[in-house]
């Protein structure tokens, strides 16, 4: 009996050991799948241009052992300033995103804008490097080069990297400014495209990347003025679109009266055209009373000297003197003249 009970024991304790063998292969098994897919998404930040390029040869040397915990981070926030934007080998970090950060302050406009620099590995062959690109309509592989504009600045070289800067005839699909503009986001995906390995931007904090808070405010402003929620002056050109109602004896033409209505009654008036005036103002001019509008301010040339009554007529100012011609001799004719 005593034989049984102890055979029974060894059994249940090979159990147990077999149970707790398994249970550490299922835990190992969850750990390989939490390092390949289940990490949560870490911020790396870089707080110079030596330990950034030490954590993108971390990233690379991670993405190469190709096994369960080649996990670095998703993000990498640049915190100093006049900072490039570095990506690591596309090639190695295949399949992957990643986006870049300025949290700097003073990022504005540094020495590295304008393009974006790919580290590339030493095991990855030149043939196999495509650089960046960027969707739009046009070839997305001719999207940028590695030739930097014409008159632009100075972009020095970094160690074992390749500097590609948006094509100037690419449209407005790709930036034309990369990093001139403080605290922006690109988020790039590794992908494989006919043969070669890019980093594909495909997110943006594009208002922040192209727009100053000036820019950005004068356009919200634009805006509100279409859509009629504040007052507003239309100019192109010096060209003015509203009427101006007038029944001043003597008023000053300003550089908001494209269109001028007089409707006074008095006997003598006086219109005055300012020398500020640029030359090519042009502005309409409609007289509804019984008098003629005299001109002063500037030179008359032409034969006609003054707004006829009851007419409409049109003044330019072209080399500092003012010429008038008729639009309408007179408005109560059924011929206008």
């Amino acid at each position: 009996m005593l034989s049984e009970q102890e055979n029974v024991l060894d059994l249940v304790a090979e159990l147990d050991a077999m149970q707790a063998q398994q249970l550490l292969q299922v835990g190992q098994s969850v750990n390989d799948l939490w390092d390949s897919f289940g990490s949560p998404h870490l911020s790396q930040k870089v707080s110079s241009l030596s330990a950034y390029m030490s954590l993108i040869s971390q990233m690379e040397t991670k993405a190469l052992q190709k096994d369960g915990n080649s996990y670095v981070c998703d993000t990498i926030d640049i915190a100093f300033a006049n900072s490039p934007f570095i990506l690591p080998d596309s090639a190695v970090m295949e399949g992957r995103e990643l986006s870049l950060f300025k949290s700097s302050t003073n990022t504005y406009c540094g020495g590295y804008d304008g393009c974006i620099y790919v580290h590339y590995n030493a095991s990855t062959a030149s043939y196999l490097r495509g650089g960046v690109v960027f969707g739009g309509s046009r070839d997305i592989l001719q999207t940028t080069t590695t030739t930097p504009p014409a008159n632009g600045i100075s972009h020095p070289s970094i160690s074992g990297c390749i500097a590609y800067f948006p094509r100037a005839e690419n449209g407005t699909y790709a930036l034309k400014e990369i990093a001139c503009g403080e605290q922006i986001i690109l988020t790039f995906r590794a992908v494989s495209i006919r043969g070669k390995h890019y980093w594909l931007v495909v997110n943006q904090s594009e208002g922040a990347a192209k727009l100053s808070h000036t820019e950005a405010s004068d356009l919200l402003m634009a805006k509100k003025k279409v859509a009629g929620e504040v007052a507003w002056v239309a100019k192109l050109n010096g060209v003015i679109m509203p009427r101006n109602y007038i029944t001043s004896s003597n008023f000053s033409v300003t550089d908001e009266m494209a269109r001028i209505t007089w409707n006074g009654t008095s006997r003598t008036v006086y219109m005055t055209v300012p020398p500020t005036l640029p030359d090519g103002f042009e502005f309409r001019v409609q007289n509804n009373s019984q008098n003629s509008i005299l001109l002063q301010g500037a030179p008359v040339v032409g034969g006609i000297r003054s707004i006829p009554r009851r007419s409409i007529y049109e003044v330019r100012k072209d080399n500092g003197s003012l010429i008038i011609y008729p639009i309408l001799a007179n408005i109560d004719s059924s011929t206008g003249l």
